[in-house]
């Protein structure tokens, strides 16, 4: 979980991070650019929280050999605790988490029809906030993919 330290200020959480330096660097170039903006990223950044199970599933098994061999005991054994199982049982139906990340993922693809980003013509703080969500899994996706995650992590419009 990240944290900033800010005097005797300490913010736990991205989201939390993210408006406490907006709010508190006001005379900054602004994060979000405006209150709409602000507003739509929220809804994004809550809407991320519905992938994570089924992304979870997807990754952990193969994305611990993705680690300093060092770090692996620590990422398995945090990662078991939180899941109540092994990585391997967690990720052992992958046609039933593959369903549900898809399923999460479909109002992306349909937007990504429409136009090539969150917010319309230009890639805003709503579509990168959005692709903080795919890109654990940036490996497993295939370079000629049109799945809403390659478009996200290649920065190109669709």
């Amino acid at each position: 979980m990240p944290i900033i330290v800010d005097g005797s200020k300490v913010v736990h959480d991205s989201w939390q991070i993210a408006s406490y330096l907006e709010d508190r660097f006001a005379n900054q170039p602004p994060l979000f650019g405006d209150d709409v903006a602000r507003h739509t990223t929220r809804f994004v950044n809550l809407w991320s929280y519905a992938l994570g199970p089924a992304l979870q599933r997807l990754i952990y098994a193969d994305f611990i050999w993705c680690l300093a061999p060092e770090d692996r005991e620590y990422f398995r054994s945090s990662r078991e605790k939180t899941l109540g199982q092994s990585l391997e049982e967690a990720c052992a139906d992958r046609p039933r988490w593959q369903a549900k990340f898809d399923t999460a993922c479909l109002p992306l693809e349909r937007l990504f029809a429409e136009q090539p980003f969150i917010a319309g013509p230009s890639r805003a703080t709503a579509t990168i906030w959005c692709s903080r969500s795919f890109s654990g899994r940036a490996s497993a996706v295939p370079e000629t993919s049109s799945r809403p995650e390659r478009h996200l992590l290649s920065g190109a419009p669709g």
